[in-house]
């Protein structure tokens, strides 16, 4: 046990030494402020628009209010589970301890962020993940869904954590993706063709 604590030390110690203090404090800044403003837009937009009647409501006898802007409308709908329907598979113990566990990584992995686009994405996702497993806590594990897209019939409904959720993921790929195009040894991979080009010649 002893061990292990010092090699998380030792790893923690090194990450420091990596970022910084001051990035290390930006970075924890800038995803608490994200994390709270995200989080606010979730709960107040699902406690705000629609009554807990509403929801239970148009749960079972279909949507009794639907409010359509064009390019966005919101009903309300409570939704059992997550979108995926895994916790038909694995139950909602699972879904916690995911949430949890996601929770923990974010939340070690965001102050040691080397990139501030990479931080802004990781607390977009926490905050997607924080804003549904609220609603599960809170409302016996059903999840508060209100968005939908009026031009397309088969958006679904969701709600604002579910587009965090979907969006932090795909921002973090992005980022290490653009990471690994800059990085390319543009050089090698041009010498590499033209020695290749020129076997193929020879070979002729």
């Amino acid at each position: 046990m002893r061990l292990i604590i010092q090699k998380i030390t030792n790893f923690v110690k090194k990450k420091y030494q990596l970022v910084g203090k001051k990035r290390l404090f930006l970075n924890i800044i800038i995803a608490f402020f994200i994390v709270l403003i995200l989080v606010l837009i979730d709960q107040l937009t699902k406690n705000l628009i629609f009554s807990w009647e509403d929801y239970e409501i148009s749960s079972k006898k279909g949507f009794i209010k639907n409010i359509s802007w064009g390019f966005i409308g919101f009903r309300p709908l409570l939704h059992q589970g997550v979108t995926s329907q895994i916790n038909k598979i694995v139950g909602f113990t699972v879904i916690h301890i995911f949430a949890f566990l996601l929770s923990v990584i974010l939340l070690f992995l965001i102050p040691f962020s080397k990139k501030i686009s990479l931080t802004i994405f990781m607390a977009i996702l926490l905050a997607g993940n924080w804003g549904n497993e609220i609603d599960r806590i809170l409302n016996n594990n059903t999840v508060k869904d209100l968005l939908f897209l009026p031009f397309y019939s088969s958006s679904g409904t969701f709600n604002f954590a579910d587009i965090f959720i979907f969006a932090g993921p795909i921002g973090i790929i992005l980022v290490h993706a653009v990471d690994i195009f800059k990085n390319l040894n543009w050089k090698k991979i041009k010498n590499t063709k033209k020695h290749n080009s020129g076997n193929d010649k020879n070979n002729f």
